[in-house]
């Protein structure tokens, strides 16, 4: 349990910082965060009190954010960011506030949903992030991003100095397949590709007696 004081808390030599599962307030997150005045390093796991993030630290030069589902707004106040990875649902609309984004060379977007029936408006903040970010030399996707690759293309063509593109996912149809075919098509300048490929889940006809796709119904 992360127990802050009523006097805040001050560690200027504390450079790295981990907070996983956290379960206090808000309020309490963000002491701790300010406390540390050379912060160059801050990853936020499944921490649900968090609605909106403020980091002071002019240090910051790598965040992480990953499954902190209640966050709707996220500041930056470093112009040092070199790393930024994001795992959750698509983003709403200025979730990230980033002093300079020029500075970020590698970039990790891992969306947890679907892409199937998304509306292009609906895609648009995130790839709005990934074009701001002009000077990225690494990025790692979803392979969900193909469902809408028009408007990932656009995205890519505005980023000159991308050499390593890494894909994780499931290619689930004929469409995935063409889409990452045009990807490598429209991106001559890319020295490394990787694709992570996950396979599809196939459940079984019966488990203990239990149809397992009746299971499924219910997760």
């Amino acid at each position: 349990m992360l127990d802050v004081s009523a006097g805040g808390v001050s560690m200027p030599s504390l450079e790295t910082v981990s907070l996983k599962r956290i379960m206090a307030t808000e309020e309490a997150v963000l002491q701790l965060v300010s406390g540390c005045s050379c912060l160059a390093d801050l990853t936020l796991e499944q921490c649900p009190s968090m609605e909106e993030l403020v980091v002071t630290s002019p240090r910051l030069e790598s965040f992480s954010i990953f499954c902190c589902h209640n966050t709707r707004h996220v500041v930056l106040h470093t112009e040092l960011l070199r790393t930024l990875r994001y795992r959750d649902g698509l983003p709403g609309k200025n979730f990230f506030t980033i002093a300079d984004c020029t500075k970020v060379l590698a970039m990790t977007i891992d969306i947890c949903q679907s892409f199937v029936r998304k509306s292009a408006p609906t895609v648009t903040p995130i790839m709005k992030l990934i074009t701001r970010c002009t000077n990225l030399t690494f990025l790692h996707l979803h392979l969900s991003m193909a469902y809408h690759s028009g408007t990932f293309m656009r995205a890519l063509r505005r980023l000159p100095h991308l050499r390593q593109l890494a894909l994780k996912g499931i290619i689930k149809d004929d469409q995935t397949v063409r889409s990452i075919s045009t990807l490598l098509r429209n991106t001559p300048g890319l020295d490394m590709l990787s694709l992570s490929l996950l396979r599809p889940y196939s459940p079984k006809p019966y488990y203990l007696g239990i149809n397992s796709s009746i299971i499924q119904t219910f997760i």
